[in-house]
């Protein structure tokens, strides 16, 4: 481009000059010869003014206006080279102080993102280098257009619009079924999947079961136990429906137990009285007369199934302990129609006929019919007992029980082919139960990958990934209605931020680290409020109000008494008079008199100057004056926060005085007295009132102290000492008290509740460290 702009600016120069050659050949004048060469808009020579400076008479001039020879002229220019394709002419091909527009970059990019043109200017006639020109460069990831093709940081951006490489893409699969999401621009995060992997669940069999990350990154419920013959979630139960021997020792056949974790044993049938398996047997142990006529006792037959007399003594040959009978033993039909023998009368008295033979069990005359009453397969093959044939002469098996609608021995089922709930929740029909002895539930539908009885099949899988309509990443799950999947991601939270915190109380108003009021915002990575306020302090800590000066500069109040400028409680400088209090007194000790102090204590947040203020005594009864007065030296100040110790003519304490007042001002220490102390400006007079007092303190039975009198002084060694709060006491106050270290700047102008004693009095001077409550 830049060979293409000088090879321009070389014809336009040439077509110029002999244009200007051809109209003036022949007259020698020249128009132009007090017009410079002029730079137009766009950075070319303008062809008038370059004509100008061409030389008409110069063979060279002339062998320029061929246009191939100037095209060839700039295709000699060296394409890195500064100068311009004109500067292999005359040094006069331009005019110094000209400009114009340059710039070697791909056209179409100058102007585009960081790319412009630069300038070259006409120096000693000559086309100076390019300046200033910014050409293409490789895209880097820093909000600009580097390679000006009209797209701020194409193609280097990670896929969350940040500049950071990321460790995976948004969407891929991280550990225990997680996916990859976002956090912010320039960071990822696992996001877990709504349901973890390891977390106990119940199985479609209705068991216990473990949800386990499988295939495409999916979490399901996999059972860990099966139900078993029984129906039960548990261990496998077999050998049901076989033939057992009861508890009882009856036959039985094998069935669940109550709990459905093994087999127990059913009996078929009971033992009856005598210990035998069958019908039951009546009549036991009950008098009678036995088969030979002779009391006895009924007992249990020998087969067990019925009862039997046994004999308890013997009979003759007629069966009665007593005389012979005769004729017996001859051929006679018997009373039961059978053919017979005489034999014994019923009393064993006579004869009577005798049946030869008796009707058996089942009241035939004939032979003996046995095995009645047993245990026995009918022809339905279902159990039986044996019983009498029609004829009476032989024994048949007649079934106990008939098989039931599911072809099974055993009690009716009830409830077949009725609507059922089956055990995966769908309805079913009922059937019989693989034992046949009852009826169970079978499904007649089974549920879609959303659980829904008969619903439609799902297309996609639960799990997979998904964009939300808001933008956020999530993965499918079955909608409310189980019919088909929906995107389910985590929402913005009010400061736009997916699955964000919860963020609450946006524009709310608030007060910042300064204490300023403002409106809460979203934080820079949006997972919180931060306040945000315009105001700031002033010099006297109030929101947005106006600069305060002066602070800390002497001023007279309006009472005409010292003071320092100091905030007032609307936030400018007010004039605030000298505040010093008495914060501790001694009025001496056993050891003298004058072993005494009063330490003054400065709660103002600036210095202040006490030289010249004036000390007084007076006594707890006097009406008329204060008798003892000691004016501080000058120099005298007290720091804010600090004290300054005035002590008496023998003072005797560890911590060195200040000042000292002389031996005739002497304070009563007295525990049942008291008296007056009071602080005041320079020029304070002797009478009990004056304005210039600043502080005073009245003790014991004093007359005139500040509302009511503080306690009396205490015994030697003693002090009064000023609270630091209102809550303070003399144990706080005290060495390692809560309150020992906060200052003395209680005051309510009342020394009863401004007051405590000190069993041990603890001075303070001008160099010891201040204090503040």
């Amino acid at each position: 481009m830049l060979i293409r702009y000088v090879r321009l600016s070389a014809l336009l120069l040439l077509v110029a000059a002999c244009s200007s050659s051809e109209s003036d050949a022949g007259e020698g004048t020249d128009d132009g010869d007090d017009r410079d060469a002029t730079t137009q808009a766009d950075g070319s020579v303008s062809s008038e003014d370059a004509s100008d400076n061409a030389d008409a008479s110069s063979p060279d001039a002339s062998d320029a206006s061929d246009a191939s020879d100037a095209e060839d002229a700039g295709d000699a220019e060296d394409a890195g080279d500064a100068e311009d394709a004109g500067d292999a002419g005359d040094a006069g091909e331009c005019t110094n102080g000209a400009t114009l527009e340059c710039y070697g970059g791909p056209g179409g990019t100058v102007g585009i993102g960081l790319c412009k043109a630069g300038t070259r200017t006409c120096k000693n006639g000559v086309w100076e280098a390019c300046t200033g020109e910014v050409r293409p460069a490789p895209e880097t990831c820093d909000g600009f257009d580097n390679d000006c093709d009209g797209v701020i940081d194409n193609g280097v951006k990670n896929a969350c619009g940040g500049c950071n490489v990321l460790g995976s893409a948004p969407g891929a699969v991280c550990e225990n079924c997680g996916t990859v999401a976002c956090n912010g621009t320039e960071a990822i995060v696992c996001v877990p999947p709504p349901v973890l992997p390891g977390t106990a669940c119940t199985a479609l069999n209705g068991c216990n079961g473990s949800n386990v990350c499988g295939a495409n990154n999916t979490v399901s419920c996999v059972a860990t136990e099966q139900r078993n013959a029984c129906n039960v979630c548990g261990p496998a139960v077999e050998g049901l429906n076989v033939a057992c021997t009861a508890a009882n020792g009856c036959g039985g056949t094998t069935a669940c137990s109550p709990n459905g974790l093994s087999t127990v044993c059913v009996a078929a049938e009971q033992r009856n009285a005598c210990g035998v398996c069958g019908a039951a047997v009546e009549g036991l142990n009950v008098a009678c007369t036995a088969a030979n006529g002779c009391g006895g006792t009924t007992a249990c037959s020998p087969d067990g199934l019925s009862a039997i007399c046994v004999a308890s003594e013997q009979r003759n040959a007629c069966g009665v302990c007593g005389a012979a009978v005769e004729g017996l033993n001859v051929a006679c039909t018997a009373a039961n129609g059978c053919g017979g023998t005489t034999a014994c009368s019923a009393n064993g008295l006579g004869t009577v006929c005798v049946a030869a033979e008796q009707r058996n069990a089942c009241g035939v005359c004939g032979a003996a019919v046995e095995g009645l009453n047993l245990p026995c397969m009918a022809a339905n093959g279902c159990a039986g007992t044996t019983t009498c044939s029609p004829d009476g002469l032989s024994a048949i098996c007649v079934a106990l029980e008939q098989r039931n609608e599911c072809g099974v021995c055993g009690a009716p089922v009830e409830g077949l082919n009725a609507s059922c709930p089956a055990a995966n929740g769908c309805a079913g029909t009922t059937t019989c139960s693989p034992d046949g002895l009852s009826a169970i539930c079978v499904a007649a539908e089974e549920r879609n990958a959303c659980g829904v009885c008969g619903g439609p099949a799902i297309v996609g899988a639960v799990d997979d990934a998904c964009t939300a309509a808001d933008g956020c990443e999530g993965a499918l799950a079955c909608n409310a209605l189980g019919t088909a999947l929906e995107c389910n991601a985590p929402a913005k939270n009010a400061c736009g931020v997916c699955g964000g915190p919860a963020v609450t109380g946006v524009g709310n108003a608030c007060t910042n680290a300064e204490g300023c009021g403002g409106q809460l915002a979203c934080n820079t990575d949006g997972t919180g409020t931060e306040c945000k306020s315009t105001l700031t302090k002033n010099e006297c800590g109030v929101c947005g109000g106006p600069p305060v000066t002066g602070l800390g500069t002497a001023c007279t109040t309006a009472s005409s008494a010292p003071g320092t400028m100091a905030c007032g409680a609307d936030g400018t400088a007010v004039c605030t008079a000298h505040k010093v209090v008495i914060s501790e007194f001694c009025g001496g000790t056993t050891a003298s008199n004058t072993d005494e102090f009063v330490e003054l204590y400065n709660p103002m947040p600036f210095d202040i100057s006490i030289a010249g203020w004036v000390l007084q005594y007076k006594s707890a009864t006097s009406t008329t004056s204060y008798s003892a007065t000691y004016t501080l030296p000058a120099g005298a100040k007290i720091q804010s926060k600090g004290y300054y110790l005035i002590g008496g003519a023998t003072y005797s304490g560890a911590v060195a005085t200040d000042t000292r007042y002389p031996a005739a001002f002497d304070a009563s220490a007295s525990t049942t007295g008291g008296g007056h102390i009071r602080i005041g400006l320079p020029g304070l007079s002797t009478n009990i009132t004056d304005a210039k007092t600043v502080d005073k303190l009245g003790y014991g039975t004093a007359n005139s102290p500040e509302g009511s009198a503080a306690p009396s002084h205490p015994a030697s060694g003693g002090s009064l000492e000023r609270k630091a709060v209102a809550t303070s006491t003399s144990a706080t106050m005290a060495v390692g008290g809560a309150d020992a270290l906060r200052g003395n700047g209680y005051d309510t102008d009342d020394n009863s509740k401004d007051f405590v004693t000190r069993a041990a009095r603890q001075p303070q001077n001008s160099s010891s460290p201040t204090e503040s409550p």
